[in-house]
């Protein structure tokens, strides 16, 4: 019932930790997924190395969708995706309620163009429309993000601006993670200890 979408340039292996976490915390069993060099899968059990045959490929968000347990209470999938052209393949497959956008900074030039403004017209093709978007807040104070999340009809939320934390996840990853699990109607407040306690 529950299935979120992380996107963004940095970040994304921290909210998809956090909120695996505060879900589970309140008694879901949820399932992660993070990309990386070693994608990892997080479940109720703990955490388990993917092992690749060979180069990491987009379709490894589907091949791992299909080996969640169908009793599986959220999915909190990371978009593993580089290319603007692949970008919306996460979301058909996961079909997400949820869409939690970290951050759009300059990365993947080759790919996104130069510039803020590069990275956030590629991450835009994987959001769905009519989705309801959390995101972080210089993302949500994107004027070109607003009018384009406008015109497909999405619901953008973000929090506050953070200020820095003392915690090994930056205050704003922990903030925007509060804000998906209100976004789904769980308690955040009782989820905090759990996300505060990560490693």
């Amino acid at each position: 019932p529950i299935r979120v979408l992380v996107t963004g340039t940095r970040g994304k292996s921290a909210l998809v930790r956090l909120l695996q976490a505060g879900v589970s915390s309140l008694g879901i069993p949820a399932w992660g997924r993070v990309t990386g060099v070693l994608p990892r899968e997080i479940g109720p059990l703990g955490e388990r190395v993917i092992e690749r045959s060979g180069c990491g490929h987009v379709e490894e968000m589907r091949w791992w969708l299909r080996q969640v347990p169908p009793g599986a209470g959220a999915v909190i999938m990371e978009n593993g995706a580089v290319s603007p052209e692949l970008q919306g393949l996460a979301a058909r497959w996961l079909q997400p309620n949820l869409v939690v956008w970290t951050n759009a900074w300059a990365d993947h030039l080759e790919s996104w163009g130069p510039g803020q403004g590069g990275a956030e017209t590629a991450l835009l093709e994987g959001i769905p429309r009519f989705s309801a978007v959390a995101a972080g807040f210089e993302v949500a104070s994107s004027p070109l993000v607003r009018a384009e999340l406008e015109k497909r009809g999405c619901r953008l939320e973000s929090p506050p601006q953070a200020s820095p934390s003392h915690y090994g996840f930056g205050a704003e990853n922990l903030a925007l993670a509060k804000l998906a699990l209100r976004f789904l109607g769980l308690d955040a407040g009782k989820a905090d200890h759990a996300m505060q306690s990560l490693s």
